[in-house]
């Protein structure tokens, strides 16, 4: 009698664990199906409302979806180191079963596997879509599930979900180029963006809206510690142009810039951006220098002079010299302008010492008969090259 207590007590326990089991399925099956929904929504227009898209359940599904890819991904590495365990073995067989269980249960939709980036492609959408969007979608505190997702997948080594998450850090940095939206607390009155502007200079373009930096500041601060973590670390050419491109765009503004100088890291990733704009990718040569450029806008005698240390006069002299793309060496041009305009005595000698000058010489002296579009960008070349040649001559 006491053991068939025992049995029907243990088989009752047992049930009820396997319920609490199957209302977890439940719940990840209803998550998997809200996020396949909104995916599938968001592929072709009529695009759904900013109400109708963002709301609680949508954004604590692609959440918890990201938190439980971390999850899942830390059982599997577990389970690998002890492949000799008949207990691991037993346990990776169930997780296959509810893997092959929820797959069957949304073979129309996403797999389980792939909801992480799905997550990731549902954010890049919304918020590229409209600055209210962005606001939204911020407000609801995604950003720190996205970041501690990124450096999960860049730790693993897992190239293709940073490559995705890498992407949507780069789409929310193209809002610091456009105006906050009209009803940002202590910002003035403006009109609200359809998109996002991927040129960095539009936002000195309306000089009606006040300087956008402390509102994307604050949103966005956490971000820049993580794009210069990936650039330090990542070798996947399409992962470090976006995070080039990101960083480029955060530190057109001076807050991100002091950020980046007062990290401990700065000097590494100083040189590493100095190295980049020697990359055999024109893009992340381009990222690169224009970042540097922004950094020379704002940083002091000292962190030029870390940038003499790695040799960037050195870089600058090739880009003048050998570099056919001209919006590189517009960059390039621009940099020996700004160095040049509160370089330090040696900083100044360590310039001509390079040949810089009779560089800028020779493009002035370059042809302008080129056909378009090409002669207006020459024209442009030719204008930052006698810029920074003025700049030399005046110090």
């Amino acid at each position: 009698g006491v053991m068939m207590a025992s049995c029907s007590s243990s088989s009752g326990e047992g049930s009820r664990d396997s319920g609490q089991g199957n209302i977890k399925d439940d719940d990840d099956d209803a998550r998997y199906a809200i996020i396949s929904s909104t995916h599938n929504r968001l592929q072709q227009p009529p695009f759904p409302s900013i109400d109708e898209l963002i709301n609680d359940e949508l954004i604590s599904s692609m959440k918890m979806a990201l938190r439980e890819s971390m999850k899942m991904n830390n059982n599997t590495s577990d389970n690998d180191k002890d492949n000799n365990n008949d207990e691991d073995k037993k346990q990776r067989q169930r997780q296959k079963q509810k893997k092959r269980k929820n797959e069957s249960s949304l073979a129309t939709t996403i797999t389980p596997a792939g909801v992480d980036t799905t997550a990731i492609s549902i954010i890049d959408k919304i918020v590229g879509h409209a600055s209210d969007y962005f606001e939204a979608i911020m407000k609801m505190d995604i950003l720190t599930p996205l970041l501690q997702y990124v450096q999960y997948v860049q730790e693993r080594k897992m190239i293709a979900n940073l490559r995705h998450a890498t992407h949507l850090l780069y789409v929310l940095c193209l809002w610091t180029s456009s105006s906050p939206p009209a009803h940002s607390p202590s910002l003035p009155t403006s009109s609200s963006s359809s998109a996002p502007s991927t040129s960095s200079e539009s936002s000195s373009s309306s000089s009606l809206h006040s300087d956008p930096s402390s509102y994307y500041y604050d949103i966005l601060r956490p971000v820049l510690p993580v794009l210069a973590d990936i650039i330090l670390q990542s070798r996947d050419n399409s992962t470090l142009i976006h995070a080039c491109h990101g960083l480029s765009l955060l530190t057109h503004h001076h807050l991100f810039v002091q950020d980046l100088f007062n990290y401990p890291f700065y000097h590494t990733i100083s040189r590493r951006l100095v190295d980049l704009s020697m990359h055999l990718s024109k893009n992340i040569q381009l990222h690169a220098l224009s970042t540097l450029v922004h950094l020379l806008q704002h940083i002091n005698d000292d962190g030029k002079q870390i940038l003499f240390t790695f040799g960037f006069q050195a870089v600058l002299l090739v880009k003048l010299c050998m570099e056919k793309n001209v919006d590189i060496q517009v960059k390039a041009c621009s940099a020996v302008k700004l160095i040049a305009a509160s370089a330090t005595e040696e900083q100044m000698q360590a310039l001509i010492d390079a040949n810089i000058v009779q560089e800028l010489t020779k493009i002035l002296s370059t042809s302008s008969s080129f056909p378009a579009p090409s002669a207006s960008a020459i024209v442009d070349l030719q204008h930052e090259a006698r810029e920074a040649l003025h700049s030399i001559e005046s110090n």
